[in-house]
Order: C-alpha cells, then structure tokens, then sequence
C-alpha cells in the first residue's frame, strides 16, 4: 500500500523505544507492516519511561551520571529509580538565595523560626530555602 505517514512512523519508533522493542528491517518502509506493528504494540505496557525536556536540562546541568542517564532519554525503570534518587541528592545539596527585599520582609514578619534561618546567611540549603519560600507565600496570600 505504499509508505507510512511520519506520524505513523514517529508513533512506532516511540513504541519500540518505551517498549525496548527492536523494529525489524523494513517495518517503517511500508505502511501495512508499520500499521501491524504499532496495532500489535499499542497497548504493550512500557518498559522504558521518557524522561521529559525539564529532566532532561536539569541533569546536564547537574553533570555526571546524570548527565549519562539524561543522554539516553528512555530510562528502564531500575534506571529512572536511580535518575530520581540523584536528582533528589543534587537539589538537596543546592543553595539558594533570597533576594534583599525577601530577607528584609523575612526580619520585619515572619516569626523567630524563620528570621533564624536567614539571619548572616547569604546563602540557604534547599530544605531551609523552602521553608522561607513557604512562609513569604502564606504571608503574601494573606495580604491579600
């Protein structure tokens, strides 16, 4: 019957890859094959999980393993267990900061608790960081 759509083309090669399948020579060269294989495999549930764009630029810029699993966008789950793990491991150990004109509501507002965590600290651990960040919310919604 001729060629396959790119669409239909696009959807196999999807397919294959969530599904480690390897396409067979010639599948996405003819419409009737590329339609039996994706009706075949359609509903096949996934063995590999794509990661998505956010995912994928966060671990580059992490680097290292990350960086390696990112490279491959379609984890097996033993591998997107361990992409998560060192995500959670790399944001944990981030700083952040908060800008002059938080700080200075954080000293004015909030109560001690969260004044202690930014007081001489120009840089906060993630955990602290949303702590604050949660206050300086509530604090804003009741303002309003």
């Amino acid at each position: 019957m001729g060629k396959p759509t790119s669409k239909m083309v696009d959807l196999a090669k999807e397919i294959a890859k969530r599904c480690d399948i390897e396409l067979d020579e010639g599948i996405l060269e003819d419409f009737d094959k590329t339609k039996e294989f994706i009706d075949e495999h359609i509903n096949t549930p996934p063995v590999k999980r794509k990661l998505t764009a956010k995912q994928i630029e966060a671990a580059k810029k992490a680097g290292g393993r990350l960086k390696e699993l990112a490279e491959e966008e379609w984890l097996a789950e033993e591998e997107m267990e361990e992409f998560h793990k060192l995500m959670d491991e790399y944001f944990a150990s981030k700083t952040y900061r908060l800008s002059e004109k938080q700080i200075e509501i954080v000293k004015k507002n909030a109560p001690e608790e969260i004044v202690a965590m930014v007081e001489e600290k120009e840089e906060l651990p993630a955990n602290e960081f949303k702590k604050v960040r949660e206050w300086l919310d509530e604090y804003f919604d009741s303002l309003r």
